[in-house]
């Protein structure tokens, strides 16, 4: 007697889908000098997530590295006024 396996119902974290507005996220929040950690709990995901998703779409690892970069220039131009 074989038994049938059930349909998934949904369990778990629903699939992180990497889309334009995920980028503007993920750079505005890079921007702000969030972690890399920080961000995935921003956006809802698992850190080792965020990594693999920066591999899979190189958008959104570039978006993250220009936020990165547009924090460190607004710091410098801060401290350069003062």
């Amino acid at each position: 007697m074989t038994t049938k396996k059930k349909p998934s119902k949904g369990v778990g974290r629903p699939k992180f889908v990497v889309t334009k507005d995920m980028c503007v996220k993920a750079e505005r929040y890079a921007s702000q000098g969030l972690t890399q950690e920080q961000i995935a709990l921003a956006l809802g995901i698992g850190q080792s997530t965020l990594y693999d998703k920066q591999n899979e779409f190189v958008e959104f690892g570039e978006a993250i590295k220009r936020g990165k970069g547009k924090g460190k220039n607004i710091l410098t131009a801060k401290l350069e006024s003062a």
